[in-house]
């Protein structure tokens, strides 16, 4: 009886969003200028900004299949190359996506899809593709990532920042990850990032989507958590190297 009311109350607490948050701004961090994140998109629905993303050629953006899935994708759009997501350089609407096979709306398990744009991307200074890394590649725990979007700054702040903004988060083990994050489920397709020092660097809500980057590759996609630097909980996104032969699959890179 006591592990079936528990049950209950982890169900009702996920749903109404207190204790499964999908990872929609940046906690602690700084502002940012586009020409150090040149890949960062913001994908916008109703031409209101939802979720970031990140361009990996002149036809495709990578981003967390929880921004897309079940959207009307003729609602759908990303605006590049500006550090302001209401005054971007160029708006390119989508074609299609595709969400991941496997991906888990509960569990956000496999939490990725792919972009293609209704034209090519014009690259310059601050509109450029980031690098992917190969197949199985290893990330070491305690790997400096970057992180940047538009998400909240505060947990408790529902208005999204008006300028690009960015910060550091090392990569800590899974299996601290899970213990740390309990009950939800974290998965070897996750990579969890958390300042075990004591530190609040997060992303949080509307930051979904952006890129978890080292030394200039694209290792994660900023996916969900438990709140927003939270002291003992781990952000999560999910890990691009077990999706390589995925993503060439659908886009020839």
């Amino acid at each position: 009886m006591v592990k079936i009311c528990l049950i209950l109350l982890v169900f009702i607490q996920i749903s109404y969003g207190e204790v499964f948050k999908m990872k929609e701004k940046i906690i602690n961090g700084n502002q940012e200028n586009i020409l150090n994140v040149p890949y960062q998109v913001s994908i916008q629905y109703k031409s209101f900004h939802v979720c970031g993303g990140s361009i990996i050629s002149n036809q495709f953006v990578l981003t967390a299949a929880h921004c897309v899935y079940l959207r009307s994708i003729s609602e759908l759009s990303i605006s590049l190359g500006s550090s302001y997501h209401y005054l971007p350089n160029k708006i390119i609407k989508i074609h299609k996506f595709k969400v991941h096979d496997s991906y888990n709306s509960s569990t956000y398990d496999n939490d990725l899809a792919i972009l293609l744009l209704v034209s090519k991307i014009n690259f310059g200074p601050n509109i450029l593709p980031i690098s992917l890394p190969f197949q199985n590649e290893t990330l070491p725990s305690g790997a400096l990532g970057t992180v940047s979007g538009w998400g909240q700054t505060l947990e408790t702040m529902k208005r999204l920042p008006e300028k690009l903004r960015s910060i550091q988060i090392p990569t800590i083990s899974n299996e601290r990850c899970a213990i740390l994050n309990a009950p939800n489920l974290v998965t070897n397709n996750m990579i969890c990032a958390k300042d075990l020092s004591g530190g609040r660097r997060d992303t949080c809500q509307g930051d979904s989507g952006s890129g978890f980057v080292v030394n200039g590759k694209l290792f994660g996609v900023t996916s969900w958590g438990i709140g927003c630097g939270r002291l003992n909980k781990a952000g999560v996104y999910t890990r691009i190297s077990l999706y390589r032969d995925w993503i060439k699959l659908y886009t020839n890179i």
